[in-house]
């Protein structure tokens, strides 16, 4: 018997061939996970963002008193009406309801003065944004707004936000003012 020492040119070519098909299926894969692992936080931070945006306008219009809700039709004008259903407007103005008082209801802001007031602001770049106008000062809620709508329906209201530039995506938030 012969001792062998080592492995032959062939044993060599095919391990070698083997081992370098393992590491070119691990690296493929372990692509994959990345790209799918930042898809899901893209994702993840598109979400969180719409339910921020939902539980803000949940906060500000909940309260909200219908017999207050004014606004800008989307197709005419710059003077707020009473809003009617069925009608877009761009723009909402609206009191809440903070208590009862000697029979009547308190609102905030106080009849009198000027009411909150929900709108797509727009700087000077041309870039938009949910503002949030009250007692003077200006919040941004959303940034990143092409189009915004009010919609009436009843006791229901629709706030449609349209974000980017070319309206890439819409996010729909439906509210039931449960306030007369």
């Amino acid at each position: 018997m012969r001792s062998q020492r080592g492995m032959t040119l062939l044993e060599i070519s095919i391990s070698t061939s083997i081992l370098g098909f393992l590491v070119f299926a691990a690296a493929t894969v372990a692509k994959v996970a990345l790209d799918a692992t930042g898809d899901v936080v893209v994702l993840d931070v598109a979400d969180g963002v719409e339910r921020r945006t939902d539980s803000q306008l949940d906060g500000l219009l909940l309260s909200a008193s219908q017999a207050t809700l004014q606004g800008i039709p989307s197709n005419q004008g710059s003077v707020a009406e009473t809003m009617l259903s069925g009608v877009d407007y761009q723009d909402l103005r609206f009191r809440r309801v903070v208590g009862f008082l000697d029979g009547a209801l308190t609102y905030e802001p106080a009849n009198g003065t000027t009411p909150m007031r929900l709108y797509r602001a727009v700087d000077s770049s041309g870039t938009g944004s949910l503002a949030l106008e009250n007692g003077g000062r200006t919040t941004t809620l959303v940034a990143d707004v092409s189009g915004l709508t009010f919609l009436r329906s009843g006791s229901k209201l629709t706030v449609t936000i349209q974000h980017g530039r070319h309206s890439a995506t819409t996010n729909v938030h439906d509210l039931v003012l449960r306030v007369p």
